[in-house]
């Protein structure tokens, strides 16, 4: 998308009082990321604390929008801007009503019909979603991520690495709070869901995977506190390695109280990665030796996991995977996929209509809101148009990771990209067995690491001109 650029910076723009308004902005999506992160560990968007994140969303919406026009975009995030546009247009186009002579042939719509002649009413004009209420709020739910997105493209890049570098430190205080949750039993009143987890620790979440999803992700951000205080002297470099140590030792420990099966299962390339980005930040004896303790500290987390919750962990592996209920019904969403291939049945109706292909042997008490598997899911309810979506971005992430490897060694090499690239990679790993991102905290979480990819190493024209970073 592109828009004219502006002679005045945005963070030099002033009031008559010589106050910049500019530097206004980045605390404020700050503030906003921590908001989400701790209010939005719902997957049903009615919660009041949903609710609460996306209003926040809306004037950071506003004035990155805002911002944005005043700037001239990058291809790469010219083509990330376009995607979200069209992942927006999709709840729109399924909101479109239609005449009963097209809604009626389409693929799975037709039973509707059956039902107005047998209640002797007249079709009216209906969308292509079976569920349009539930269709229509998913563009409110859009909003926190495409806040923080659009924001994370108009930062500067010191202003982004303060951002990156946060989300380990609140991923901390989750840990802490899902210990405490554990420690407090099944009535804890730390446990902010009616309907949770009551025996393990998920944190500001509902689901103790996508606390496993926070700490992943922060896993993967953490080894870039090894050069949060690179421009200082030697002590305080070593500061910063302590602290990225201990930070990860943490979050390895608090991955496995979690109890998540894929989080344990995916904090092996959390760990691998994190060290594959302190090598990218620098060739020299100090940087291997960082990479080394990340390393370290990453076995030590494991080894504590073993000796304190291996029992609980084994059990969890021990349970045969045919047995699992997400496996079970795979083939049934399948099938409803392929019925309503290729307009689907509506964002968000899964709820509603996997219960009307569910086989009478397999009605049980267990409600299953989600697929536990966001790319079938997504099938169902968007038919063509989510797989060419989740498509067109694989490729997006693809093309832009695999040019960020191949340059890592230009300046300025932080590694605050790749560390991004390995967090969207973990996000969308965990949403093959999970619906990590049908959360507003995790959604907003993956939006901040995509908009990290999608942002020139530095906003200032000048820098951006002198420096050899990839485009």
């Amino acid at each position: 998308m592109s828009v004219t650029s502006s002679r005045v910076p945005l963070a030099r723009a002033r009031n008559r009082g010589g106050f910049e308004w500019g530097s206004l902005f980045p605390g404020f999506a700050l503030l906003f990321l921590g908001v989400a992160l701790g209010f939005g560990g719902a997957t049903h968007g009615d919660a009041l604390s949903s609710a609460v994140v996306r209003l926040a969303s809306l004037p950071l919406l506003g004035v990155a929008v805002w911002r944005l026009a005043q700037r001239r975009q990058r291809p790469r995030a010219q083509a990330a801007i376009w995607l979200l546009c069209a992942i927006i247009a999709v709840p729109l186009i399924q909101l479109i009503p239609l005449p009963p002579q097209l809604w009626s042939r389409l693929p799975g719509h037709g039973f509707l019909m059956g039902d107005y002649r047998a209640a002797a009413i007249a079709p009216p004009w209906l969308p292509m979603s079976l569920t349009p209420y539930e269709t229509a709020d998913a563009l409110p739910w859009l909003a926190p991520p495409a806040a923080m997105f659009l924001a994370t493209l108009s930062l500067v890049a010191a202003e982004r690495r303060r951002m990156v570098l946060a989300v380990p430190v609140f991923a901390l205080l989750a840990v802490a709070l899902g210990i405490a949750q554990v420690a407090g039993g099944e009535e804890s009143p730390l446990r902010f869901y009616g309907v949770t987890n009551v025996d393990s620790a998920v944190g500001f979440f509902a689901n103790k995977n996508h606390q496993a999803s926070l700490l992943l992700v922060a896993a993967a951000l953490a080894p870039l506190w090894v050069t949060a205080f690179r421009n200082v002297d030697r002590q305080g470099r070593g500061f910063g390695l302590i602290l990225a140590i201990a930070i990860e030792l943490v979050l390895i420990v608090g991955i496995g109280v979690s109890g998540s099966r894929a989080g344990v299962l995916l904090a092996i390339p959390a760990i691998l990665g994190g060290a594959l980005i302190v090598l990218a930040q620098g060739g020299g004896k100090a940087f291997r030796r960082s990479a080394a303790a990340m390393l370290l500290a990453g076995a030590v987390g494991a080894g504590l996991v073993g000796v304190f919750a291996s029992t609980y962990i084994v059990e969890r592996f021990q349970s045969p995977l045919r047995a699992d209920l997400r496996v079970q019904v795979m083939p049934v969403i399948e099938h409803s996929a392929e019925v309503f291939f290729p307009v689907g049945s509506g964002l968000g109706s899964f709820d509603q209509i996997y219960p009307m292909f569910e086989p009478i042997g397999a009605v049980s008490d267990s409600y299953l809101n989600h697929a536990h598997n966001d790319l079938l899911e997504l099938w169902l309810e968007t038919g063509a148009f989510g797989p060419v979506l989740i498509g067109a971005f694989l490729l997006w992430w693809f093309w832009t990771t695999l040019r960020l490897w191949r340059h890592r060694r230009q300046p300025p090499h932080d590694g605050v990209r790749q560390a991004a690239s390995l967090a969207v990679g973990l996000l969308l790993a965990h949403s093959l067995v999970d619906y990590p991102l049908r959360t507003a905290a995790l959604a907003t979480l993956f939006a901040l690491a995509c908009g990290l990819l999608a942002a020139p190493a530095d906003l200032s024209a000048r820098t951006s001109r002198r420096s050899g970073a990839p485009p």
